[in-house]
């Protein structure tokens, strides 16, 4: 069977596993401090400056455009972060911000832009298309169900939708190569949805459990480009301790690792080494890529041997003290354990958190590695219906939005 006839139908699965990873440059213009912070802190924070350049980036939509108090409905999956607008101003900074887009959007182009949430979008999307229903100019869902529904031929692809600027960093321009089949564009990660960036894996380090057993948080190898799986390894048993003293380890204790979920650790390491199970090659169609890959395999089994171990406490291994993944950081907030990886959705349950924490990339796979890579999942894609009778309002409104968010 021709493995590139096969994965074109199976172009779920492709875009599922392609969004998964991106990666940053690991470059950096600072440099970390050899010596002891003056409070005593475990905490090396590197005392160089970082360098930023702000660029400034204006949309690809013309001044003037004007769509005479239009009406602009995003229809969005009632789960899964798929909302992407808020009711109004409240004071929390995230979703002042989210709002300010939405009026800064329906001010410069005279639209009056709304949200419906519906349970089940993958059938419900299928249905208004079917059904002839143009009263949706946006669709919210998914990566999976997105990508599932496109085969139905019920969106425009991206590339087809006016006004859109996919060369832009606030469409994701790093993703764009995995998300394109046949060198063409159909998906989009969008700047007025954040979920995706929710859902990144991150790296935490408790600093008063760190202090306890004479460890620095190390940024001097984060910031120099030499945190890899080998360092974070080392750690190995240091915090591990039956603190209950009951004589065997159990949810009581204390572990040097744990996770918000074990059901998908071994890819979260493994696209942090800098792996894919597929890839796109030169001629813009996806292939399988980690046949024969000896750090592929390395890195899996590397991922077993220290996060489910007896080092580490997981969901899966102590599920009956655990009844949802928030629960898990509950050992990190009493100070029982020493890193907890994690997703940045659930990062404001530390704010009432009494030690200070470190927040971290996944180490390398080797010092080799030229970037760090990040994990996300269930990113959301902001599609347009073949139903949309005004292709230039929908990609007006999303670039407009995307640009200033």
């Amino acid at each position: 069977m021709n493995i590139r006839l096969y994965l074109s139908g199976l172009l779920a699965a492709v875009m599922l596993v392609a969004v998964f990873a991106s990666c940053a440059g690991a470059s950096q213009t600072n440099t970390a401090a050899d010596t002891e912070p003056s409070d005593g802190s475990p905490s090396d924070e590197p005392a160089g400056e970082i360098t930023e350049t702000e660029q400034e980036l204006n949309d690809a939509v013309p001044e003037g455009l004007n769509f005479n108090g239009a009406e602009f409905v995003i229809l969005a999956n009632d789960m899964y972060g798929a909302q992407s607008l808020s009711e109004g101003l409240n004071g929390e900074v995230f979703n002042d911000a989210t709002y300010n887009v939405e009026l800064y959007a329906e001010e410069r182009l005279n639209v009056k832009i709304s949200e419906v949430l519906k349970p089940n979008l993958l059938a419900e999307s299928v249905k208004v298309v079917q059904a002839g229903d143009a009263s949706y100019d946006a669709m919210s869902m998914t990566d999976r169900e997105s990508r599932a529904v496109a085969q139905k031929g019920i969106f425009f692809p991206m590339y087809k939708v006016p006004y859109i600027d996919l060369d832009q960093k606030y469409w994701g321009e790093s993703l764009r190569k995995d998300l394109s089949f046949g060198g063409r564009d159909y998906f989009a990660v969008s700047s007025f949805n954040l979920y995706s960036l929710e859902r990144t894996t991150h790296l935490l380090f408790n600093e008063k459990v760190a202090g306890n057993y004479g460890i620095r948080v190390p940024w001097d190898d984060v910031f120099g480009g030499t945190w890899t799986q080998e360092k974070l390894a080392a750690y190995g048993s240091t915090a591990t301790a039956d603190i209950n003293g009951n004589g065997e380890m159990d949810s009581g204790d204390s572990y040097t690792y744990g996770a918000c979920d074990a059901r998908d650790i071994t890819d979260k390491f493994m696209y942090a080494s800098g792996c894919k199970w597929i890839d796109i090659g030169d001629d813009g169609y996806p292939y399988v890529c980690f046949y024969g890959s000896e750090k592929l395999v390395n890195s899996l089994e590397w991922t077993k041997k220290v996060f489910l171990s007896e080092n580490s406490l997981d969901r899966d291994k102590f599920s009956k003290d655990f009844d949802n993944i928030n629960a898990l950081l509950e050992l990190f907030i009493d100070d029982r354990e020493l890193i907890n990886i994690n997703e940045f959705r659930n990062i404001n349950r530390l704010r009432d958190m009494e030690s200070d924490f470190s927040i971290l990339p996944l180490p390398k796979y080797d010092e080799s590695q030229p970037d760090y890579c990040s994990y996300t999942s269930n990113v959301i894609f902001t599609m347009v219906p073949v139903t949309e009778t005004d292709l230039e309002k929908a990609g007006a409104v999303q670039e407009v939005m995307c640009c200033e968010a």
